[in-house]
């Protein structure tokens, strides 16, 4: 696993905090669009990161649901199976966006499935603000420095 700072067209995991105190990691694909979000938040980033790993370890081996959501269109959301978790089943990631056909939400969950096996892991922590933009926090040890981003959130 390759671990970047400077992911201008990698396809790359992305931890970031939403001005909560939890973290979330989301899938960007070479363009930096979403191709996958966290359903679940992790209490600090080093959580996410583990988070991040067990999905590059399952997600190959895990089955996909097409969920109809109410306005007709069509969402996927990656479950790892009860043997992964002491609770049962875990629902671990979804799309980004609904798809008008149930076939464009199963391409978009196998982009996923394949993006994840060569995406690196940004070892940034992106902090958003809103009304602003992203600031990046680096972890280095226990102590992370600061520096600016141009980050969005999705």
């Amino acid at each position: 696993m390759c671990l970047r700072t400077d992911a201008a067209g990698v396809v790359r995991f992305q931890c970031f905090r939403d001005g909560r105190e939890q973290v979330r990691w989301r899938l960007l694909g070479s363009n930096n669009r979403v191709l996958g979000i966290a359903l679940r938040t992790a209490p600090d980033h080093l959580s996410a990161l583990a988070e991040v790993d067990t999905v590059r370890k399952y997600a190959k081996e895990t089955d996909f649901q097409l969920i109809r959501v109410g306005s007709g269109s069509w969402s996927w959301r990656l479950t790892f199976p009860a043997s992964t978790s002491a609770s049962g089943s875990v629902p671990v990631a979804t799309s980004p966006r609904t798809f008008p056909r149930q076939v464009d939400a199963r391409l978009a969950a196998e982009r996923f499935r394949l993006r994840v096996e060569e995406a690196d892991v940004d070892r940034v922590l992106v902090v958003f603000h809103a009304g602003r933009r992203g600031r990046a926090v680096r972890l280095s040890g226990k102590q992370p420095t600061t520096t600016e981003a141009p980050a969005t959130p999705t």
